[in-house]
């Protein structure tokens, strides 16, 4: 069978849905996503470091899916950013509609809400992309940073400060393991130990700052993408994402991971990037504790 008869079919398909958009697109080569819309109370925090990091030469559009939020839209105005909200909730049909609005945007970083930047994270992973692809024999799908609750980045993170002994006489082995049931996903006490809490890991902003070297590693396993860069054409690869049923979290990430490996463009890390994610859902309850119990472990 020819699938490729149906690429014309499947392309309208996972653009195709309601939606509103206050447009203050500035034609630039760059694009962020920034998917907000649910975790208000970490706001605050979350828009300040975005604010504070973003380079000017990246177009920002603020996405919400499935709902439409009048403080974001004055967000958006405040800040000169465009904004995007869908009727239907489904975070891989809005991030297709968001980048075929911006046919000029070769380059794409996708940020969630509830992803603390640090100092220099987009020029990072950038960097890490284009040093990847010079010095390995890759062609790179995409590019992240380390991630402080995160299957890869947890451990390396660890290594890094020769913390991996005290980690595992708490929580036993630290394997770099994704998935619902992996301990890094799952357990809120290393949630909140890979955040500071206790004081054996340093807070993301120092551990940013202390990891100088430009160096890169290939991700061998699944990885969040919640803080990500990839190329339009590899967007474009897989068809866009696919729309299918319920809100698709999760989906997105799936098939990206799933296409990088299938096409062999495996994700790039920037080893001299640390950005906070403040935890997966299991943890979110506890993880608002820490948040309000010791807020400087989130600010700058």
């Amino acid at each position: 069978m020819d699938l490729l008869k149906f690429k014309p079919y499947v392309l309208k398909h996972n653009t195709k849905g309601r939606y509103r958009f206050t447009d203050r697109r500035r034609g630039m080569h760059k694009l962020c996503l920034f998917l907000i819309g649910y975790k208000q109370v970490l706001w605050p925090d979350v828009v300040g470091r975005f604010v504070r990091f973003i380079p000017d030469d990246i177009d920002v559009c603020l996405i919400s899916s499935g709902r439409y939020f009048p403080e974001l839209e004055k967000m958006a105005e405040e800040y000169s950013w465009s904004y995007l909200s869908t009727k239907k909730n489904n975070v891989c049909l809005i991030q297709n509609i968001a980048i075929n609005l911006y046919p000029d945007a070769e380059l794409i970083y996708k940020i969630d809400e509830d992803i603390f930047l640090t100092e220099g994270t987009f020029e990072k992973m950038e960097a890490a992309m284009l040093k990847a692809e010079d010095e390995t024999p890759y062609k790179i799908g995409m590019a992240a940073p380390l991630l402080n609750v995160n299957a890869y980045g947890f451990r390396r993170i660890l290594e890094k400060i020769g913390k991996i002994d005290e980690y595992e006489i708490r929580f036993g082995k630290a394997y770099m393991e994704a998935g619902q049931k992996s301990p890094i996903e799952s357990n809120v006490d290393i949630a909140r130990f890979m955040w500071g809490d206790g004081g054996v890991v340093p807070n993301i902003d120092d551990l940013n700052a202390s990891f100088t070297i430009p160096d890169v590693s290939i991700c061998p396993i699944r990885l969040s993408i919640g803080c990500i860069l990839y190329r339009r054409s590899f967007w474009e690869s897989f068809w866009r994402f696919p729309v299918v049923f319920g809100n698709g979290m999760g989906l997105d990430e799936t098939i990206a991971i799933g296409a990088a490996a299938a096409n062999s463009r495996p994700l790039a890390v920037a080893e001299n990037s640390v950005v906070g994610h403040f935890g997966y859902g299991p943890q979110t309850k506890k993880m608002l504790e820490l948040y309000e119990s010791n807020p400087e472990l989130f600010r700058l």
